[in-house]
Order: C-alpha cells, then structure tokens, then sequence
C-alpha cells in the first residue's frame, strides 16, 4: 500500500509543478523498454492480492470456566483362584494300610512332613497316592489342605480271609523305676508267625507302640508314677485279627 502511495504521490507532484509553470529540468525521455517495465511494476503493485487479516483467536476459558476432564476406566475380570488339590501331612511317621482300619496291611509309612495326595474317603479314613501305591491313613493322625469337599467317597475293600498270626512267646522282659515319674522297660519275645503285618505291644490296653513285621524285642521308657501299675502284653496282628501272650504286670 505505501508503494502504491509514493507512486502516486510522486505524479500528482509532477502535474503540479507543471502546472505552475515552474521550471523543470529537462529529462530524457525513458526509453520504452523502462516505461513498459514501470507502468507494469504499477500494475503489479495495484493488482496484488491484500495480506489476509489476522485469524481470530479462540478465547482462552474465564477463570469461572470449569474444566471437565473424563477418564475412562478400563474393565477389570476378577480372576476366580483355582481351588488346591486336597492333600494331607502327618506330624510323625504314620502307618499307612491296605485298607480303612488297623487290621489291615501296613503298606507304606508318611514321615513328618511329607505331602500326599488325597484321592478319596471313607469314615474316620483318607485314601492317599503315595509315591508307589494307594493305602488308607486315619484321619485323626493326619492335616488335610486344599479342596477337600470335592474328595469322593469310596468303597471299603473286602477284608482278606487269611488266617491270624500265632501268638508271640514271651521270653523275657525287666523294668527298672527312675523315681521321676517313669520306668525303663525291656521285653524280648519268640517271633512264630509268618504271616504277620507286625506287632503292637500294649500298656494297660493301649497301644504303647507298633513293630514292623519279625520284630523280635523293645526297649523303652515310660511313664509310669510312683504306685501306678501297668499290664503289658505283645500282640502279632495281620488283616485277619491278632494274637498275643498274656499280660504280665508290674508298678512303681
């Protein structure tokens, strides 16, 4: 815009001064080249496209303005937790049998700690998969774990038509009172069974403790206070029942 002003100023300029009679230098002529270069540098100038006017800006939000920010929150699925397979410990060596009670055949043995699979149930007896067969255990000598609900029930099986053990021959057998409250006790027996799962030495009709099959002897202590007196006898047991000396007794 300021060219095209100059431009026109400098003619009006010119019309004047030649008006007034002012006197002028003379000027050569342009040559026609240059005329035609002005008037189309004028033209250029005139027909120029004008520079666009400046972009509205958006307003910036007032300080009352209240943004609104909207965060997605993603879908989460609840995984539902695989429930553990039943399984069961012992908190000392226990016996493991052919079958859900203590006339059965002792087949294996679970140590402290030791972790078995349960694989099915019968009252008072879980039946386990130890590393090389199946057998019962009691259940009030083992911890179960894992899903236990699902364990199923399975049948007893039949108890074997084999005949009892022959009864141990008492030998000998001493006791000594320490006067704390126990007495050391030693027994030997004559072993006349060939059919025996083992043997269990009894006080006082309990079981004191349980032999493996062609035991022939114990020594050990128990408690036995001052004028207690305990019955002692040895039984041989096998699927088909037991048989055992008689007692023989002795206090402190």
């Amino acid at each position: 815009m300021y060219r095209v002003l100059a431009v026109c100023t400098a003619f009006t300029l010119a019309a004047m001064l030649s008006g007034c009679g002012l006197p002028t230098t003379s000027t050569p002529a342009a040559p026609p080249q240059m005329q035609t270069a002005a008037a189309l540098t004028v033209q250029a100038i005139l027909n120029s496209t004008p520079l666009p006017s400046p972009e509205l800006q958006t307003p910036l939000p007032s300080a009352s303005s209240t943004a609104v920010v909207v965060t997605e929150t993603p879908s989460s699925t609840t995984a539902t937790p695989s429930l553990e397979a039943p399984k069961l410990t012992v908190e000392d060596v226990t016996n493991c049998r052919s079958g859900p009670g203590p006339n059965y055949e002792r087949v294996a043995q679970i140590v402290a700690g030791q972790q078995v699979s349960i694989v099915g149930s019968f009252p008072n007896y879980w039946l386990v998969q130890t590393e090389s067969k199946l057998c019962w255990i009691a259940m009030e000598f083992s911890t179960p774990s894992g899903n236990i609900a699902a364990v199923p029930t399975v049948t007893q099986p039949s108890t074997p038509q084999a005949g009892k053990p022959s009864a141990p021959g008492l030998q000998k057998w001493e006791y000594s009172c320490s006067g704390d409250g126990h007495a050391d006790l030693s027994i030997r027996w004559t072993d006349r069974a060939d059919n025996e799962t083992g043997y269990r030495v009894y006080m006082n009709g309990e079981v004191l403790t349980e032999l493996p099959p062609n035991s022939t002897e114990l020594t050990t202590k128990i408690l036995l206070p001052v004028g207690a007196s305990a019955s002692i006898y040895v039984e041989a047991f096998n699927q088909a029942g037991g048989a055992s000396f008689p007692p023989f007794s002795f206090s402190c």
